[in-house]
């Protein structure tokens, strides 16, 4: 059993000049042939085929049928070159189904095709997003671009847009927040190491008595490690300790470097640190969080009295951490091209997708065609609002890019307003003062971070026809100030402002 497939194509040689700057109107030069014959054999597919260019015995001429043209270029206006161009058309007799590739001006041409509605166009090529002509559907009633007519003796002419594909990612967080790490010597768990004549008991850390008074001598304990796989800074340390006359207690701090035990870390790094901290709080906040992104207290006792021994009732080390990854978080993601209207005259996008972040708080795609792309997150849905995004929404994406989106999600709450700040360049503008405020008696200012924005939470709503709407002004030490009037609160607001020098 053999299957016999004919293809035939018109040619616009360019000899005589190309589509509409063709010699004598006719770009129907020449025809090319191609005959297949395929068939199985034991399971597998054989083919042979004949291609032949056929020739008029003299001047062209196109007796029927019009011409169908395609045009590919990519982002930039340039042409794409053998992107391929398929044609399918079921209302015909016998019906079209035919495959062709553009050539070095990105052109596909199909001269003396049959009369005839419904061509359906698809353009494509690996690793490009691909391009095509849509159906009227109850969804999509009125589609652009829709399938195309050709009519005999006239051109029909669509251009197709195609270029690499881009990946975006999109992360999903919980801001960066204070946590603590406390104890209060309920027992000795968080000692990992101490001299013999150091005791937890009875809620603190003391010198040991054997009953003939306590040790003359020094006692040292070395605690746990604190560290936090979402280490942002340190803050301080706080201790409770008692300490009687003639005694004395002191916090040194270290941490690992890879070696056998811990090492102290320099006084060029925490000054003091050396010689012992002798009171609370001790403010850690210098302290890189790279080179040390743990840390270990080591607690030393003295006493010159038998009688008497210091003791240390509790310790807390302050720090902050995040962004923590929030999973499993429900997002859209909308891209701004469209493929025409509903019934109500709205435009149905080309990407208008649902999406969730896994256990990790991450979602990849590999495929997305270049276009502006807004993400957001439906706070009634998720009980959350985005407080800031990094970079800020919407945000344009060129072919072939590596681009990730951090959101950073908190509790949702009634009326909230999120503002971005840039410079004449359009880059994102960390430490500028957003004020937001107006005479209801709301007068709030926060500080833009490394992504140039600040979020108002559960304000009171404010709009321009209830007269009571905000006012937004900006300040930055190396830029004018910016002052806007009747920004609108509603919801779940955004506001950008751009700052000159």
């Amino acid at each position: 059993e053999y299957n016999v497939r004919t293809f035939i194509q018109y040619v616009d040689d360019d000899a005589d000049g190309l589509g509409g700057a063709d010699a004598n109107s006719i770009p129907a030069d020449y025809k090319v042939v191609k005959v297949e014959v395929t068939w199985d054999v034991r399971g597998s597919t054989k083919s042979y085929s004949l291609v032949s260019n056929i020739v008029p015995v003299g001047i062209e001429t196109l007796d029927s049928g019009g011409t169908l043209t395609i045009n590919t270029f990519d982002a930039l206006g340039a042409p794409v070159i053998n992107a391929e161009v398929r044609i399918v058309n079921n209302t015909t007799t016998p019906v079209i189904d035919v495959t062709s590739f553009s050539n070095t001006s990105g052109i596909v041409s199909f001269p003396g095709a049959p009369e005839s509605s419904e061509y359906e166009v698809t353009v494509s090529k690996a690793g490009y997003n691909k391009a095509k002509t849509y159906d009227a559907t109850p969804s999509l009633p009125n589609p652009n671009p829709a399938h195309l007519s050709v009519i005999d003796g006239d051109t029909t002419t669509i251009s197709f847009s195609i270029d690499q594909l881009s990946t975006k990612t999109v992360e999903t967080y919980e801001p960066i927040a204070t946590t603590t790490f406390v104890d209060i010597f309920s027992t000795g768990v968080y000692v990992a190491s101490s001299t013999v004549n150091i005791v937890v008991s009875g809620g603190e850390m003391r010198l040991v008595d054997p009953g003939s008074g306590y040790s003359l001598a020094t006692g040292t304990a070395q605690m746990t490690e604190v560290s936090s796989l979402y280490l942002e800074s340190w803050v301080e340390m706080r201790f409770n300790n008692t300490v009687p006359a003639s005694t004395d207690s002191r916090f040194r701090f270290y941490h690992d470097d890879g070696g056998v035990d811990p090492t102290i870390i320099p006084d060029i790094d925490l000054p003091g640190n050396a010689a012992g901290f002798v009171s609370s709080p001790i403010d850690l906040s210098g302290l890189s969080t790279t080179t040390y992104d743990e840390l270990v207290v080591e607690m030393e006792l003295k006493t010159d009295d038998a009688s008497s021994t210091p003791s240390i009732q509790d310790w807390t080390i302050e720090y902050a951490e995040g962004p923590i990854p929030l999973p499993n978080i429900p997002f859209n993601l909308r891209g701004s091209k469209t493929i025409g209207t509903d019934a109500s005259s709205d435009p149905v996008y080309k990407v208008n997708e649902n999406n969730t972040t896994d256990a990790n708080g991450t979602y990849s795609t590999t495929t997305l065609e270049w276009d502006i792309y807004n993400v957001t997150v439906d706070d009634g849905a998720t009980g959350y609002d985005i407080s800031e995004a990094c970079e800020p929404q919407p945000l344009s994406i060129l072919p072939n890019a590596d681009i990730t989106t951090k959101l950073i999600l908190v509790p949702d709450t009634a009326h909230t307003l999120l503002v971005s700040v840039r410079d004449d360049t359009g880059a994102l503008l960390p430490g500028a003062d957003v004020r937001l405020y107006r005479t209801a008696g709301i007068d709030i200012t926060e500080t833009t971070g490394g992504c140039g924005q600040v979020f108002f939470e559960n304000v009171p709503e404010g709009t321009i026809s209830g007269a009571d709407a905000y006012i937004v002004e900006v300040t930055h030490g190396s830029f004018l100030p910016d002052s806007q009037t009747d920004v609108e609160v509603t919801g779940v607001s955004t506001h950008n402002v751009t700052l000159f020098p």
